[in-house]
């Protein structure tokens, strides 16, 4: 009876002993599973902290460069870089008419391109057509291929190819509404832009070309620029 206890008891020591041997060994596997993925997140973290700094780098290099090259314009050192996502549009071209736009159409392209001074004159003349480049031929011979500043180009194309007689001011404060607003808004427009003059005026001369049934409810608001002007016209 004695005996037969005894090889009970010794029987549940063993289950227990194989009961704990299997626990420590699942124990040891899950920390050796914590342990490997502990040294992949450290590996992962190191990786993107060399990515990071070798970024800082860059971009370290990056405003050097940028420094590098205000300085040089304060310098008065010419600089021309490679076209940006800007200037892969076309230049504008010019065949003869209306001029000015044409003008401010360089104007805006050059601003973007960030072209030098000396080039502008140049560029404009490879894009003009027919009669304007012979034009811009015989500009040349004349001055001996000594071209002029862009600003003298501009004058000496407006004086060419302008209107022989020109008064934007006088234009914009005799142009009543005599159509849709739509055609009215565009033909002030292109009027307004040949002339730089205050926000205030370009609104009493707005509103004052209107029709009376549109001018009579936009002055009750007494609207301070042009584009709340533009909106009250069109309730």
């Amino acid at each position: 009876m004695e005996e037969e206890r005894f090889q009970i008891i010794e029987q549940r020591l063993h289950t227990m002993n194989t009961t704990f041997e299997q626990r420590l060994h699942t124990m040891d596997n899950t920390l050796q599973g914590l342990l490997e993925g502990f040294n992949t997140g450290m590996a992962s973290l190191q990786q993107e902290m060399q990515e990071f700094s070798a970024a800082g780098q860059n971009g370290l290099r990056n405003y050097d460069h940028h420094q590098e090259r205000y300085q040089d314009r304060r310098q008065g050192q010419p600089q021309y870089h490679k076209p940006t996502q800007f200037t892969k549009m076309e230049f504008p071209r010019y065949s003869g008419d209306d001029i000015l736009t044409w003008l401010l159409k360089c104007e805006r392209f050059f601003e973007l391109d960030d072209t030098p001074e000396e080039s502008k004159v140049k560029m404009a003349s490879l894009n003009l057509d027919d009669k304007t480049f012979q034009w811009h031929r015989a500009l040349e011979r004349r001055l001996r291929n000594r071209l002029p500043s862009w600003d003298e180009y501009a004058v000496l194309l407006q004086d060419n190819f302008g209107p022989a007689f020109e008064n934007p001011m006088s234009d914009l404060t005799h142009l009543p509404q005599t159509g849709s607003l739509i055609d009215y808004n565009a033909e002030f427009d292109f009027i307004a832009a040949k002339l730089d003059i205050a926000e205030d005026y370009l609104v009493g001369a707005y509103v004052s070309a209107l029709k009376p049934e549109l001018a009579g409810p936009v002055q009750m608001f007494k609207p301070r620029t042009l584009t709340k002007a533009r909106q009250l016209a069109r309730m």
